[in-house]
């Protein structure tokens, strides 16, 4: 049996967004989310700048009608994400159950959450090229709670997007095992670390596989 069910999501930001760079051309290729539910048509974002790995979208999507999905909720299907450079070609991707956002009262409103998206096989993104991660706000309700459910819009965005300053201090003390990198099976290593558009490395201890920093 079916049901009709709303849904909409905050498309807020991404970080670690794969760059892309067409030929010949003066900035990174732009990027969109696209969010699919069940045989649906695709809810999008539009195309904004990508920023040494970080994207601002700010962007509510919603089905402006009733979706018609099964009434037993392990029987819905999974709301899938994309990840979407210009020339509409796709970078990575996530699925997420949609039991998880299903909301069947006042005092269970979804939090923005940050999801870890996955390599696109065909796609073939470089090992140290991170498949990037989206924070988003979804939320499932049936189609009669909707009124009384469904109430963020606005105010949410503006708590989303509040923006406060943080530091962040990471501490690298040693790494085991690593790979080898030469015939006598040694590796001049070095770790780094990326967030939020920003990176940092840390000295290379040469000629180990069990680098001390």
């Amino acid at each position: 049996a079916l049901t009709g069910y709303a849904f909409k999501a905050l498309v807020v930001a991404g970080s670690e967004i794969p760059v892309f760079r067409r030929r010949g051309a003066s900035h990174p290729s732009k990027m969109k989310i696209v969010v699919k539910v069940g045989g649906y048509d695709a809810l999008e974002t539009s195309f904004q700048a990508n920023s040494r790995g970080v994207v601002d979208w700010n962007e509510l999507v919603a089905y402006k009608f009733p979706i018609d999905m099964p009434v037993v909720v392990d029987q819905l299907p999974d709301v899938c994400v994309y990840l979407i450079r210009e020339g509409d070609d796709l970078v990575s991707y996530a699925r997420v159950p949609a039991a998880r956002l299903l909301v069947k009262e006042a005092s269970r409103h979804p939090e923005p959450l940050w999801i870890q998206l996955q390599r696109e096989p065909s796609r073939k993104l470089p090992i140290d090229r991170n498949p990037g991660a989206v924070l988003l706000q979804m939320q499932l309700v049936l189609v009669e709670d909707a009124a009384e459910l469904m109430t963020w819009d606005a105010a949410a965005l503006a708590k989303a997007t509040d923006l406060v300053p943080f530091a962040l201090r990471v501490y690298i003390y040693q790494a085991r095992d690593v790979p080898a990198g030469d015939e006598d099976g040694l590796v001049d290593a070095y770790a780094k670390v990326r967030f939020q558009g920003q990176k940092e490395k840390t000295m290379v201890a040469s000629k180990t596989t069990s680098p001390l920093f």
